[in-house]
C-alpha cells in the first residue's frame, strides 16, 4: 500500500510534518503505517469522544480525575498523530498562538464571552 511506504520512508528519514521526529513520533508513524489513515481517524474521533464523555460525567459529580487524564493523554496522541498525517504541525502551532494571543486579550479586556 501507498500509505505504508511513504510513512515508512518518513520514519526512516526521521522527518515528518517539517520537524524531527522524537522517539514517540517514531512510534505514531509506525501506528498510522500499521493501522492506517482512515482508522487512526477513526480512533482520533472515539478518544475525543471519551473525553467528552469524561468531562460529562465530571460535570454531573461522577467524574474521575484519573479517566480524566488518560483520556487527555490518549487525545493528546491522536492529535499528534493527525499532524503528522497531515504535515500540518507547523499550521496548528501558528494558529495555536493566534488563538493565545486573541484569548490574551479576551481576558486582559475582561471579555467574558466563550470561543
Amino acid at each position: 500500500m501507498e500509505e505504508s511506504k511513504e510513512y515508512n520512508r518518513g520514519y526512516a528519514e526521521g522527518l515528518i510534518a517539517g520537524r524531527e521526529l522524537d522517539a514517540d513520533d517514531r512510534v505514531y508513524v509506525a501506528a498510522l503505517a500499521l493501522f492506517g489513515q482512515a482508522n487512526q481517524i477513526v480512533v482520533a474521533m472515539e478518544e475525543m469522544s471519551e473525553l467528552i464523555k469524561e468531562l460529562a460525567k465530571h460535570l454531573r459529580g461522577m467524574g474521575d480525575a484519573d479517566r480524566i487524564s488518560e483520556e487527555m493523554a490518549d487525545v493528546y496522541i491522536v492529535l499528534r498523530e493527525m499532524e503528522i498525517m497531515f504535515r500540518n504541525a507547523t499550521d496548528v502551532e501558528l494558529m495555536i498562538a493566534e488563538k493565545t494571543a486573541r484569548l490574551k486579550a479576551r481576558v486582559e479586556g475582561g471579555e467574558d464571552t466563550a470561543g
